[in-house]
């Protein structure tokens, strides 16, 4: 990101920063984002995170949702003659969040991490970059509501609504008399 980029980037932050706000310190910070603190200093000083000054530094909700929708990512397929993938910006509005790490997704919807990796590798699921990415609760939901017929565990259910859960049954009820009838 450039350095003009950063300061939009930040003046934005500060404009949509309302006082009454959540407020957080810099530990509290780095466990909702799952990073340390360290790279929370890191992005404060390079700009690309809005913050309070003071003893302690405090950072506020709306700034952390901003952060977190502007360093969001997606893979994209390249058209055949280039080939490859190319990384390009995933486009979320600011948003109340949940980060989950692979792991979490995984154990979340009963597949394996590696499934989890495939989808955010293959371009299906958007995933905020680093050493080990991880996945906002909500784009998981969304992709698992448009992708599949059935919530595989409690907890899976527990991402959807009533409508949604009534609506994946009878989509597999659907599908499985079109499998008894195919054969």
């Amino acid at each position: 990101m450039t350095d003009l980029g950063r300061n939009a980037l930040h003046r934005a932050m500060k404009r949509t920063s309302k006082p009454n706000s959540q407020m957080w310190t810099e530990s509290e910070a780095a466990q909702m984002l799952r990073c340390s603190t360290a790279k929370i200093q890191r992005l404060r000083l390079t700009r690309q995170l809005g913050y309070y000054p003071g003893r302690p530094v405090l950072i506020s909700q709306d700034d952390l949702e901003t952060y977190v929708a502007s360093v969001k990512i997606i893979r994209v397929r390249m058209p055949e003659p280039a080939g490859g993938y190319v990384v390009v910006p995933a486009h979320t509005r600011p948003r109340a969040f949940k980060l989950l790490t692979r792991s979490e997704a995984a154990r979340l919807v009963r597949r394996s991490s590696a499934t989890i990796a495939n989808w955010c590798n293959g371009g299906k699921l958007p995933f905020l970059p680093g050493r080990g990415s991880t996945i906002d609760e909500v784009d998981l939901r969304d992709f698992i509501l448009s992708n599949t017929y059935q919530p595989i565990t409690q907890a899976g259910a527990a991402l959807l609504s009533d409508s949604a859960i009534e609506e994946i049954r009878r989509k597999a009820r659907i599908a499985s008399l079109k499998r008894r009838f195919a054969r």
